[in-house]
């Protein structure tokens, strides 16, 4: 019984993406209300404030609705959803979070502010020294990606001709890059 209802969701949910892909608009909302949940997590993931979820939301929407001729398989819509609203996240989180990166080889005296409570400077310490610390533990090639993306706000495209790698091995380092730094650092995420 469970099946065949999770069976007749998917149809569903593909006729909805066939119709969306041949124009049709009020498909295309049915499958951002039925996603809308999932996106909004994909993005709260990324410890946004709610203006920004709501904002990213609906760029997930109007991407989603521009590129949606894209996707080749209808079942992976969802899938398909969260890579975008997660894309987008982490590209919002980075442009605020840009200035404030210190590129790893750079020796700062004090790489804390002076403005906060003695606790607020050591949490910042221990953050700082985490962050460090993991880089370095990372392989030279998702080192260099990941300073080249992050530190030196290369894109891919310019990573790629720099490391004269195909830009299929650039996306991939870098996601392995960031999903091992994310591993590493998972105990500095806080709520």
């Amino acid at each position: 019984m469970v099946a065949t209802t999770e069976s007749k969701k998917k149809s569903a949910v593909t006729r909805l993406v066939l119709a969306a892909q041949r124009g049709d608009r009020q498909s295309l909302g049915e499958l951002h209300q039925h996603f809308q949940v999932a996106i909004h997590q994909a993005i709260r993931s990324q410890l946004l404030n709610e203006s920004d979820i709501q904002e990213i939301g609906q760029e997930v929407s109007l991407q989603a609705s521009r590129t949606l001729g894209s996707l080749r398989n209808p079942e992976c819509i969802g899938a398909w959803l969260r890579t975008i609203a997660s894309r987008l996240a982490v590209q919002r989180v980075t442009k605020h979070a840009g200035p404030q990166l210190i590129d790893p080889h750079i020796s700062l005296a004090n790489p804390v502010g002076s403005i906060g409570s003695p606790l607020d400077h050591l949490i910042e310490r221990e953050r700082y020294e985490a962050v460090h610390a993991a880089l370095d533990s990372l392989s030279l090639p998702h080192r260099r990606i990941l300073g080249y993306f992050y530190f030196h706000h290369y894109s891919l495209i310019q990573i790629s001709e720099k490391e004269g790698l195909p830009l299929g091995t650039v996306k991939s380092r870098l996601h392995a890059a960031r999903n091992k730094l994310a591993y590493l650092l998972r105990h500095l995420k806080t709520a």
